[in-house]
């Protein structure tokens, strides 16, 4: 069985994204009420502005970091004779049996599957090179496999 991420974010990233930020929180926080127990200075240059941009750019860490951590389910994995799906764009497990595909189009970021019932179009933009070729590969002898059947 082969599994391949669609949103491939290094572990380390989204590690630093959530320490950093929260970092960048604590220390906006600080900041913050210190400023407060000193008076606010609202000049914008020389003021106490920094403590609110410091607990902003911690918030806005923390919620990439975890919006990491959200889109790493999203997987394409195959078998010998089995694809299953979990894309964003539709949120539901799919499972198709490549028996059932009629009929295969490969495109530059989009591969089209033409089953017995329907067409379902996948959708590969959110691929690095390496593993894009991979997929596409898979399907290229898939339909190298339907042509041989159909002659």
């Amino acid at each position: 069985m082969t599994r391949i991420y669609v949103f491939k974010n290094p572990a380390a990233m989204v590690r630093f994204f959530i320490i950093f930020g929260g970092l960048f929180i604590i220390s906006g926080i600080f900041l913050l009420i210190k400023a407060f127990n000193n008076g606010f200075n609202t000049n914008f240059q020389n003021g106490d502005w920094n403590s609110i941009l410091f607990t902003c750019l911690g918030l806005i860490f923390i919620i990439k970091g975890v919006e990491d951590l959200y889109v790493r389910k999203y997987y394409i994995e195959w078998d010998d004779n089995e694809l299953r799906l979990y894309l964003p764009d539709t949120r539901i497990p799919e499972s198709i049996i490549l028996s059932e595909i009629g009929h295969v189009s490969i495109k530059l970021f989009k591969i089209e599957l033409k089953l017995k019932d329907k067409t379902r179009l996948i959708n590969l933009g959110n691929l690095r090179y390496k593993d894009l070729r991979k997929i596409k590969e898979k399907f290229e002898e898939l339909e190298k496999s339907k042509n041989k059947l159909v002659s």
